[in-house]
């Protein structure tokens, strides 16, 4: 397994990354529930996905399975459907999490369950969550150096980005087992669909 911390230390999306889990869930049943969405009959490879958004005036969604979970990549950050939306739909019936970076830095963490956000805060600024049990995850932050015993975060925000996403990656891959197969996603064909934007 390659875990999903290799999405903080290689830059293979330059532009950011929206990554999603749902659990349990089949790949086009992912790509489904990110509507409006068109899911395509054929798989689509990494290297085509600009060609294919721009053929069909969207982004485009890419999706697999590993460890459990399904998985859906979009390159460049979150877009169509506001995240809150796009997580509520894919955790309705069982667990989600979602991690993005934009070209401008700007992260997220949220974890979410049977349509509802449980926990969402932005690497760095951990202190600052929010969701319907935001400190459900504090003992996983806790032990994963994000959360201080006072309840602080021992990053500076705007200056430790980096590290505090490589972290959260940390967390999120020991907390819930997430695994993002790297040949997987930079190499072979996945089942896909165009979000609309």
């Amino acid at each position: 397994m390659d875990g999903i911390r290799w999405l903080a230390t290689e830059d293979h999306f330059p532009l950011g990354y929206w990554v999603l889990f749902a659990r349990g869930l089949e790949p086009a049943e992912l790509v489904r529930r990110l509507e409006p969405v068109t899911l395509l009959a054929e798989t689509v490879e990494r290297v085509n996905v600009d060609e294919v958004g721009d053929e069909a005036d969207g982004v485009v969604v890419r999706a697999g399975a590993s460890a459990g979970w399904t998985f859906g990549i979009v390159e460049g950050g979150p877009l169509g459907r506001a995240p809150d939306q796009a997580l509520g739909a894919l955790s309705t019936g069982t667990s989600a999490v979602e991690l993005w970076r934009t070209v401008n830095a700007d992260t997220t963490f949220a974890f979410a369950e049977d349509g509802w956000t449980v926990c969402r805060f932005e690497p760095g600024r951990e202190h600052e969550r929010s969701g319907t049990a935001p400190d459900r995850l504090l003992p996983a932050l806790r032990g994963a150096g994000l959360v201080l015993p006072d309840g602080s975060t021992p990053f500076e925000h705007g200056k430790d980005i980096p590290d505090a996403m490589l972290r959260v990656l940390a967390m999120a891959e020991s907390e819930f087992g997430l695994d993002l197969p790297r040949r997987t996603v930079l190499e072979d064909a996945l089942i896909a669909g165009v979000l609309e934007v």
